[in-house]
């Protein structure tokens, strides 16, 4: 709040019904800290084993000096996310990931290039049960 900053995060969130969804947060100085959520729709892999498909929609928060899109991880590889994002008027797209596989950053800027929107992607690096994440945020 001090910094007047705002932070768009990945989180495991679980619903009032129990269901666990793959969610980003973004949160920021203003309303009292949180602004809202998404849950991610385009699930990966194994991650059907364990999470629901997002119910949300896709989503722009306005936050006063930007309008923020938010999509999460494998969302990048649908076109449509994207534009469904620009269509309604973001104006940067965060985009929290935990990518393995190496095409992302080499589309991000593309993405962004046709909806004429911004775009920043933020992505794990390491390893895990087997898995490489690849960085390059």
């Amino acid at each position: 709040k001090e910094h007047e900053i705002f932070i768009v995060a990945g989180t495991a969130e679980k619903d009032e019904k129990g269901k666990l969804y793959n969610s980003a947060v973004i949160v920021g100085p203003i309303g009292g800290g949180y602004i809202g959520k998404y849950r991610k729709i385009h699930l990966f892999y194994r991650e059907k084993l364990f999470f629901e498909p997002g119910n949300l929609g896709f989503h722009v928060f306005n936050i006063g000096i930007a309008k923020i899109g938010v999509m999460i991880c494998f969302d990048w590889i649908f076109p449509e996310a994207m534009r469904t994002l620009a269509l309604k008027g973001a104006d940067i797209v965060a985009h929290p990931a935990n990518l393995v596989l190496p095409y992302a950053p080499r589309a991000m800027p593309i993405r962004s290039l046709e909806n004429r929107v911004f775009s920043i992607t933020a992505n794990r690096i390491g390893e895990e049960r087997g898995l490489r994440f690849i960085g390059m945020s």
